[in-house]
């Protein structure tokens, strides 16, 4: 065939793809499973033919899911890559049941996982065993979708995936392990690359299976001859009969040693082994793989199959030689390992990797198969509790109890901590508490914790590192408390001596009344200052006073004391004093020098009016000012700038407005 073929969703046949171009088909093992091709965008075959989630057959029939489609415009020219991944990656689709789960079980074949991965696909894909694999113990199977539980069995049965459309192949090995296909100069390697790598090299091979077991004392006889007389050759290797060392010799030890290394070496721990045979064929295996350097072969190779059907055809999982000398490949021995064909295309040719080793990434059978979809996590946890181990377990438990019953009794009271030193001490837990005895429980039991909380009398000692102490009533007697800040303490009641460095307020905000080291002051309800103690004023002598503001909060006024004695009431713009019932009464002297007087009629003067009657004895002086000498006292009074102005012996008594 020489045509793509293209189907719908239902993978009902929808024609060929005559103008699909560059067609490539890229595989791995245990991974990659690709086909791309470039398609015109301006063609039916893209508008018709090429759907999201169709499906797109290969010249093997090996059909293909279409995941995502790539335009690209290069002038008038537009283009479109198609990529696809084989079918078997649709299992990824399928939930795995979580009836079917298995927490742990042991001693599995393959073939029953492998039924419950095909009926959680319902029975869509079906697996072919063509390998043979040993039972396995199995831990947490199950989790996620098919694929993830597919990829779970590949990599506990060490399986190589080999899919046929829905029916998906199991094999220990894939490929021809004694393929006739050569890569030879001169012959099909048009260019080539080799590598080999010695940074795993392993000459000694430790090994660990679950619980740190190894197989130290299995008997010598499962030792193949060679590695019998490798270990006979190291002192105590071999004792009795038995092994006694953890570890295997490579055959070519010599060839690697040197004054730094006798031995080069490298541990396999596998938590999944639990029988020494096993662990031992496992570190035969691991050895057998990194005793030699890693060889890493890429070449681009004529595919001559192409144009002479008597010429061999590589295939994934092949063993070949390849045969360049120049090169230094000497007819090494490696097998196919990734392949990327160009099937349809004679002009172009095949992309081959060998190695003598398998780069095994057991995520990318779900990572890079199924990663156009979602990311995957490995959820093998690797993990089962081994009987024996259990049991040991157990009568270590038993021993530390037996051994704890010199200080723990059981009785009808409950559990019993008895002191070691004085055995009358006793420490008593219950479902009713925690009970505390001096005297062995006789008379003297105090009950410390209860459901209802802790007893506080019976607290000894210091209390420390609270984060917050919460109660709602806190006595202390007499107890001082020294270098310690207490945030908050909310009270109905508090007896103290002297309290310094507060700040006293009967509210936090609105009207209130606020006392703090900048003196005593009072708010109304909207928080304006309406009076004021201050330890100074700023005002004379900076003496201290009492200061009043308005509802605006304006300066209205205040007392003060003075130096000497003296003390000022001042009013900001005026000042009125008086009584409600009673007379104003100002005692003692009073002096009006340096006062200007209104609104005083002559009438209120007391005595003023008879005064003036000895109008006789009046002199007139320019008019305005009169004078009369009665006794040993000189009255004058005078009109002067609209007041009436008394003095008696030329001293000013008294000062009243002319109306």
């Amino acid at each position: 065939m020489s045509y793509l073929q293209s189907f719908d969703k239902n993978m009902q046949r929808t024609g060929f793809l005559v103008d699909a171009d560059q067609v490539q088909r890229k595989r791995r093992l245990n991974s990659d499973y690709e086909l791309s091709f470039l398609i015109p965008m301006a063609s039916d075959d893209y508008a018709e033919k090429v759907l999201l989630k169709g499906h797109i057959m290969d010249e093997q029939g090996q059909y293909y899911v279409v995941n995502s489609r790539k335009r690209d415009r290069s002038g008038k020219k537009r283009m479109a890559l198609i990529n696809c991944m084989h079918i078997m990656f649709k299992m990824a689709d399928f939930k795995f049941p979580y009836s079917s789960y298995i927490d742990e079980a042991f001693g599995i074949s393959l073939v029953n996982l492998t039924n419950l991965i095909s009926a959680a696909t319902n029975g869509k894909y079906t697996f072919v065993i063509d390998g043979t694999f040993d039972a396995m113990d199995i831990k947490d199977f199950g989790r996620g979708n098919a694929l993830q539980s597919l990829n779970y069995v590949v990599n506990l049965y060490g399986a190589e995936v080999d899919p046929d459309n829905f029916v998906i192949h199991l094999n220990n090995k894939i490929g021809d392990s004694n393929s006739p296909h050569q890569y030879r100069l001169k012959k099909n390697i048009i260019s080539d690359s080799f590598t080999d790598d010695v940074r795993t090299l392993t000459t000694r091979m430790y090994s660990q299976m679950k619980d740190g077991l190894t197989f130290i004392d299995l008997p010598s006889s499962n030792l193949t001859s060679e590695e019998y007389a490798l270990l006979n050759a190291i002192p105590g290797a071999i004792v009795g009969g038995l092994i006694k060392v953890n570890y295997l010799i490579s055959p070519h030890w010599e060839q690697w040693s040197n004054d730094t290394n006798t031995y080069f070496d490298n541990e396999l721990v596998n938590q999944n082994i639990e029988d020494p045979l096993e662990l031992l064929e496992a570190t035969r295996k691991a050895l057998r793989e990194n005793e030699v350097p890693q060889l890493d072969i890429n070449i681009k190779a004529a595919d001559l199959y192409k144009i002479d059907y008597e010429e061999t055809e590589p295939h994934l999982g092949d063993n070949v030689k390849c045969i360049d000398p120049g090169m230094e490949m000497n007819s090494i021995d490696a097998r196919i390992v990734q392949l990327t064909e160009y099937p349809f295309d004679k002009n172009r040719h095949a992309e081959v990797n060998l190695a003598n080793f398998m780069r095994r990434d057991y995520n990318d059978i779900i990572a890079d198969l199924d990663a156009s979809k979602r990311i995957v996590d490995n959820l093998i946890s690797g993990g089962k509790v081994r009987t024996d181990t259990f049991e040991a377990f157990a009568r270590q438990a038993v021993i530390d109890i037996n051994n704890s019953k010199t200080q723990i009794i059981y009785d009808t009271r409950g559990i019993i901590l008895q002191g070691a030193v004085n055995p009358l001490h006793l420490v008593v837990l219950s479902s009713e508490g925690i009970d505390l005895s001096k005297d062995g429980g006789v008379s003297d039991i105090r009950t410390v914790i209860t459901a209802d909380g802790i007893a506080a009398p019976y607290i000894v000692g210091i209390l420390g590192e609270f984060a917050t102490v919460k109660t709602d009533n806190l006595i202390a007697g007499s107890v001082l408390i020294t270098s310690a800040l207490i945030s908050s303490i909310n009270a109905d009641k508090i007896n103290v001596g002297t309290l310094t460095g507060f700040t006293i307020q009967t509210a936090a905000s609105g009207q209130r009344i606020v006392q703090d080291i900048n003196g005593l002051r009072s708010y109304d309800a909207s928080n304006v200052k309406r009076l004021s103690i201050t330890p100074s004023t700023a005002r004379e002598d900076g003496m201290a006073g009492f200061e009043v503001f308005d509802s605006s909060g304006n300066y209205g006024g205040v007392i003060f004391g003075t130096a000497g004695g003296g003390m000022w009431v001042l009013g900001e713009n005026s000042l009125i004093l008086s009584s409600w019932f009673n007379d104003t009464v100002i005692r003692d002297d009073v002096n009006f020098s340096a006062a200007n007087i209104s609104g005083l009629d002559i009438g209120d003067v007391s005595g003023l009016v008879s005064a003036l009657n000895f109008k006789s004895d009046i002199s007139h002086n320019h008019g305005n000012t009169y004078t009369k000498a009665g006794g040993s006292q000189n009255i004058k009074v005078q009109a002067l700038f609209g007041f009436l102005e008394v003095f008696v012996d030329d001293v000013l008594v008294g000062k009243a407005e002319l109306v």
